[in-house]
């Protein structure tokens, strides 16, 4: 029996460390099991690339070069090699993780269902990524119009957050077609280490890009007060803009913590999982602004600093609680006080007990919900109604 064809699009690159790009091939392998399916991405580069389902990833991999020019360039380049594509070759169904993708897959797809997977939405994130669009309401309003349709559009919806369900709920979209599929983690790779850490410094990790919304500034500000009773080092860890990297060096140097917060590139998952088993404590400083608390997210870095058997601190959010509970799985902080996160952190540097019985509690916390495996069986029962 011939397979149903299906087209995963997404606008982001795979060969970065990013936990996108983790996400999409988990989701692309577990597609692959019950379609014929082409994943299309970005490539950064001269020419495009195609490689055949098979070794190393058991679907066809089509990735387009786009232009070294602004965001906007990028994305015509896209939306013009994803139409070339689409008007060549028909699909059953077309899953897309943004409007970039989903305005060609609508306009050009035929009579492919079409799937929203709705991770981030471009009317709320854009104004963080680029700042000078923030006093475009012409621009911001076309984007939500167009993400508005989309999700109308669209057959299903997948949310890795039921925050983010949520907010498009009250968008007008119907509630039955929302599906929530958390984002998961390969407990197995990030295992508790065999050994404990030495008990100081008291080492921190932060796993993930520089993002405005991502709040580090506060942890630096909450370590500089701390700094007294608390010999605390920070490892910051993932892919960042430049002119993002050199922002946080200044305010670190300005805070006079250049020997305590160490900035890393991205790493590879193992290399990453390693790096995570040497801290005593995983931390998500995120900031309570639309993209954190209206939006919602779910944060691969708290799956695997908790898979790790990590002792976790995370800003008190509703998308954060929605993973890990107060007190049992993490301590939370007010994401508005300095001195919250101060009094956190302290709590955790003198608690050798409470970082080990918090970080046993997250582990079996993901083990119990938060798996790819777990997220890969969301999605095939999705797509067992989808392709019937």
């Amino acid at each position: 029996m011939e397979r149903p064809r299906v087209l995963y699009a997404s606008f982001d690159e795979l060969t970065a460390a990013k936990g996108a790009a983790v996400h999409i091939r988990q989701f692309a392998g577990a597609i692959a099991e019950v379609a014929d399916l082409t994943l299309v991405s970005v490539r950064c580069g001269r020419h495009d690339s195609q490689s055949p389902a098979g070794a190393p990833h058991p679907y066809r991999h089509i990735e387009l070069a786009v232009s070294e020019g602004n965001f906007l360039d990028r994305v015509m380049d896209f939306r013009r090699k994803l139409a070339a594509l689409l008007r060549a070759e028909s699909f059953r169904l077309i899953q897309f993780r943004s409007i970039w993708e989903g305005a060609v897959a609508a306009a050009l797809g035929g009579e492919a269902a079409l799937v929203y997977e709705a991770n981030g939405l471009p009317s709320i994130e854009l104004k963080y990524l680029y700042p000078a669009v923030a006093g475009d309401r012409a621009l911001l309003h076309k984007l939500r119009n167009q993400e508005l349709s989309l999700l109308a559009a669209a057959r299903r919806i997948l949310t890795p957050s039921p925050v983010t369900a949520q907010f498009i709920a009250g968008q007008g979209i119907r509630a039955e077609k929302i599906r929530v599929i958390p984002n998961g983690v390969d407990a197995a790779l990030f295992s508790p280490p065999a050994a404990e850490p030495p008990g100081r410094p008291l080492r921190l990790l932060y796993a993930g890009t520089l993002a405005p919304w991502q709040g580090l500034e506060m942890l630096y500000r909450a370590m500089r007060a701390a700094s007294s009773a608390c010999d605390a080092r920070l490892w910051v860890v993932g892919a960042s803009r430049k002119q993002w990297l050199r922002r946080h060096r200044r305010l670190v140097e300005k805070l006079g913590l250049a020997e305590r917060v160490e900035f890393r590139e991205a790493l590879p998952q193992p290399e990453l999982a390693a790096l995570v088993g040497q801290a005593h404590v995983g931390v998500a400083p995120l900031r309570a602004n639309d993209r954190n608390t209206l939006q919602g997210c779910c944060p691969l870095k708290l799956l695997e600093y908790a898979a790790a058997g990590r002792a976790i601190l995370a800003a008190d959010l509703p998308a954060v609680r929605t993973v890990l509970e107060p007190g049992v799985h993490a301590l939370l902080y007010n994401p508005r006080k300095v001195s919250h996160l101060r009094k956190a952190l302290l709590e955790l540097a003198a608690d050798e007990e409470l970082r080990r019985r918090l970080g046993q509690a997250a582990r079996r916390r993901v083990l119990d919900r938060f798996t790819w495996q777990c997220a890969r069986h969301q999605l095939l029962d999705c797509y067992s109604e989808l392709l019937q």
